[in-house]
């Protein structure tokens, strides 16, 4: 009977043992799945304000690093969170008349603006398309910290320390052919100490004159931990 209990105790062991470091990386938290989501629907429309597309805190932990010499890379260097990835879709309808859309500006900041960790304006006084009619668009965000020599909280001067690109897709006939991309890209030399706390993402849009004919929808975004 005792040597029973003892197999069985084993066992009970190596299974806990093994199933966890599957799901996890060395910071504890996983390494895959969604953080967080929405279905909401968000329309900007007959306005030039900027607007909200998406707005939400990401806990320090997923973007806090640890020390490294970066001397060689290697997919088992695993001394950072996994990467962020932002996805949204929505569509949107513009006036019928040629020349009588207004230019359309879009932004990304990570920890609040400019002056926060990273910030890229991905689309700036682009003009859509006419008489377009729930035309579809597609928004992708990675960002991600850069493992550094020394602690988060203490980086090299100048060094690099969030990576943060976006890369925007929308249509340009109404039927979603002719796809147009939009790219942006920045690698932050930001205070590291911003990463080890919770920050703001923020994707910001805005029509450059008020049109009620002129409309921008999200219906899905979800924010997930890995590609």
């Amino acid at each position: 009977m005792r040597t029973l209990r003892l197999l069985a105790l084993l066992c009970a062991v190596l299974v806990a043992g093994v199933a966890p470091v599957a799901a996890q990386t060395s910071f504890g938290i996983p390494n895959q799945g969604i953080l967080q989501y929405t279905t909401a629907s968000v329309t900007v429309v007959n306005s030039s304000a900027s607007s909200a597309l998406w707005s939400s805190v990401v806990p320090g932990a997923y973007t806090a690093t640890a020390p490294n010499t970066n001397s060689v890379y290697s997919p088992s260097f695993v001394v950072t969170p996994v990467p962020l990835h932002l996805q949204m879709f929505g569509q949107f309808t513009t006036n019928i008349g040629a020349g009588a859309v207004g230019n359309i500006n879009m932004g990304v900041n990570y920890g609040g603006g400019s002056t926060g960790v990273a910030s890229v304006a991905l689309v700036n006084a682009v003009a859509l398309g006419n008489n377009l009619n729930s035309a579809p668009w597609q928004l992708d965000v990675w960002m991600a910290p850069v493992a550094t020599a020394t602690l988060s909280s203490l980086p090299a001067a100048g060094a690099c320390t969030f990576y943060l690109n976006a890369r925007l897709t929308l249509a340009t006939a109404s039927g979603g052919n002719a796809p147009q991309t939009f790219d942006a890209h920045t690698c932050s030399n930001s205070s590291g100490a911003f990463l080890a706390s919770a920050q703001q993402l923020n994707v910001l849009m805005n029509w450059a004159s008020a049109s009620a004919t002129n409309s921008w929808t999200v219906y899905r975004g979800t924010l997930m931990l890995g590609n």
